[in-house]
């Protein structure tokens, strides 16, 4: 029981790490579009707010 119970844990921890990481994804890749609709080069904008860590855009509304 008590493994599962850590397992369980390790779990919801990773699950909340995930959706924690692509809240703030999402949010960099939004300031990254509106800083290519000020004219800025997507290049440009992208490494100004996050480098080369960030992904394309995953789904952010």
């Amino acid at each position: 029981m008590f493994l599962f119970s850590r397992l369980k844990t390790l779990f919801n921890r990773s699950a909340l790490s995930e959706e924690i990481e692509d809240g703030l994804n999402c949010h960099i890749e939004m300031r990254i579009a509106d800083s290519v609709a000020a004219g800025v080069n997507p290049d440009v904008a992208r490494r100004d707010l996050g480098g080369n860590r960030l992904g394309r855009n995953r789904g952010c509304v």
